[in-house]
């Protein structure tokens, strides 16, 4: 049975800038369909409209959303049920006004199957954590206090303080994503002590970035586009880094 994929995402401009290398670099050539969709705000309002309605469906929302009219326009002739896999990606909003580590796990618990409601992945603070690798080994145990993670700020740090090559959203290239699929998953290992051998669940990454807040008042960098890689690939794909 033919892939048919949608992506989710929280914002228009700089996660679909990502998407747009890594649609170029995994999806191409692929036989994969993906159709891509924004929800045009946080995972707290899209949390409180789901729970608000057990019965709505986020395709459907999406589909019928008025601040988002390109969404209607994307999935135009698709029925909710051709679709195989759904991800949604969003940032922390630590310091967000509904901010709720209680409200991210229900969340996370509702989305944990991308062939059900859909898998949701969450960006440690936000989705610039792609770029915020000064060197591949102190990727690993970076980390940032929660009064940098407001918007202006870690996007200031994270453009000053990640290599060039992840400057550009854009022009990222395939071997720069199986690396940083590489050591995002290494690293969601570390901090939740799982075997690298195995996919690192969001809910494990959550609870250890939860502890992690309540002892330090710090948070791991950590981004979801890199790990929906390996989820979506599964773990070969970081193995091939070696042939790159």
């Amino acid at each position: 049975m033919s892939r048919h994929v949608l992506l989710i995402f929280e914002g228009e401009k700089t996660e679909l800038n990502y998407y747009q290398s890594l649609k170029k670099a995994f999806f191409d050539q692929d036989e994969t369909a993906v159709c891509v969709c924004v929800f045009g705000n946080d995972v707290y309002e899209l949390s409180e409209e789901l729970l608000e309605d057990p019965d709505l469906d986020v395709v459907e929302l999406l589909r019928e959303s008025k601040t988002q009219p390109k969404n209607q326009e994307a999935l135009a002739g698709i029925s909710r049920h051709k679709f195989t896999e759904i991800y949604l990606f969003f940032d922390l909003e630590y310091n967000d006004d509904k901010f709720s580590f209680e409200t991210l796990k229900t969340f996370i618990n509702l989305y944990s199957d991308e062939t059900d409601l859909g898998y949701a992945f969450i960006n440690y603070p936000m989705v610039e954590a792609t770029r915020h690798v000064k060197t591949p080994e102190s990727f690993l145990s970076s980390q940032i206090g929660v009064s940098s993670c407001r918007g202006k700020i870690y996007k200031r740090l994270s453009a000053e303080e990640g290599t060039k090559e992840l400057s550009d959203a854009r022009k990222i290239t395939h071997s720069d994503w199986i690396q940083l699929a590489c050591i995002n998953h290494k690293k969601a290992c570390l901090i939740t002590n799982e075997e690298h051998e195995t996919l690192t669940s969001q809910l494990s990454i959550l609870l250890s970035q939860k502890r992690k807040v309540q002892t330090s008042e710090i948070i791991f960098i950590l981004a979801g586009l890199p790990l929906f890689l390996v989820h979506h690939f599964g773990l070969s794909l970081i193995n091939s880094l070696s042939t790159e």
